[in-house]
């Protein structure tokens, strides 16, 4: 951040940088001219004059060398400084088309989030009443009577809730479940057939994992609340169990 605010005004310090060694160089010159130079002659007398008036009455071909090494001084000040300047110029302008393509690269991706999401969040909120009241899964405990159930999806009224409500629960229905069908020493009675959706919101959470990089910030933090890493790696975990599932549904597709 502080490189970034020094070279904002590099243009400006090598302008005025110039400037002053310019001056300084021109006020070196004006006092050098002014230096008294002093010449006996032949008679013995002694003359002084200003190195001014000894420079006008040069040759002409000293004159110009003179004029040549002040003009080659002050170029490679200057000549320096428009480097520095064009340098900082360029820069600014990179950085401007970099942040022009991060911004468009994070407003595509974010339609596509909003997509991906959609998909998900319907993949997700399809368990018909029954299978929420009695559960994908049907088992029962080694020494319990009543029969528990899990159920990896959400009933499709909780469609009407937003992402923020409804996406935290994709990870807390994915591990409540794989907690119960780990639990030991239980038998299943019921097993449901893995759906199209479970599919669907495997590949879809896949899809926003893939994504998340390339989202603004407050979208890439909401992914990471959900935890939505997580919730995939179970899902993949218990799809891959043909043990817990019973025959494929016919719109399934195949891994």
């Amino acid at each position: 951040m502080r490189l970034h605010a020094f070279t904002k005004f590099l243009p400006a310090v090598a302008f005025w940088g110039a400037v002053f060694l310019t001056a300084t160089f021109v006020l070196f010159v004006c006092l050098a001219a002014s230096w008294p130079v002093c010449e006996i002659n032949s008679a013995g007398y002694t003359s002084c004059h200003t190195k001014l008036s000894h420079f006008l009455g040069s040759p002409p071909n000293e004159m110009g060398d003179t004029f040549a090494g002040i003009a080659g001084s002050l170029a490679l000040v200057w000549l320096a400084a428009s480097v520095i300047i064009q340098r900082s110029e360029l820069s600014a302008t990179v950085r401007e088309m970099k942040n022009a393509t991060q911004i468009s690269r994070e407003r595509s991706s974010l339609r596509e989030y909003e997509l991906l999401l959609e998909k998900v969040m319907d993949a997700f909120a399809s368990a018909e009443v029954h299978e929420v009241m009695y559960g994908e899964w049907a088992f029962r405990v080694t020494g319990r009577e009543a029969r528990e159930h899990a159920c990896l999806r959400a009933p499709k009224k909780y469609r009407r809730d937003g992402a923020e409500d409804l996406m935290p629960r994709v990870y807390k229905n994915a591990e409540k479940t794989r907690s119960a069908l780990e639990t030991q020493g239980f038998r299943i009675d019921d097993r449901p057939k893995r759906m199209a959706q479970h599919y669907a919101l495997r590949d879809g959470l896949r899809h926003l994992i893939d994504l998340q990089r390339d989202l603004p910030k407050y979208e890439r933090r909401l992914l990471v609340e959900w935890q939505i890493e997580k919730a995939h790696e179970i899902l993949v975990e218990l799809l891959q169990n043909d043990e817990i599932w019973e025959l494929e549904a016919p719109d399934a597709p195949t891994d």
